[in-house]
């Protein structure tokens, strides 16, 4: 079932983006997105133009994306937010 979630959340992320960075949901999930990227989470295959979830990577990633955005709301920090 976890695997279908992150898999859900995957193409939800495209959904959001294509209204453009320049709206707060689509900067939000593009935010997300480069960060699960960038964690190894999220895997593109260049060759088929592709991308997939890394289970073994995502939950840890998630754990870790959302620490970070809830310290940051919890301190109040602008300059971090």
């Amino acid at each position: 079932m976890e695997r279908d979630l992150y898999t859900t959340y995957l193409t939800s992320s495209f959904r959001s983006v294509r209204f453009g960075v320049n709206e707060a949901h689509g900067k939000g999930q593009a935010i997300q997105f480069n960060y699960l990227l960038d964690e190894g989470a999220i895997k593109l295959n260049e060759a088929a133009g592709t991308y997939s979830i890394d289970t073994s990577k995502i939950k840890a990633a998630v754990r870790k994306l959302t620490t970070e955005i809830l310290t940051i709301e919890a301190e109040g920090s602008y300059e971090k937010a």
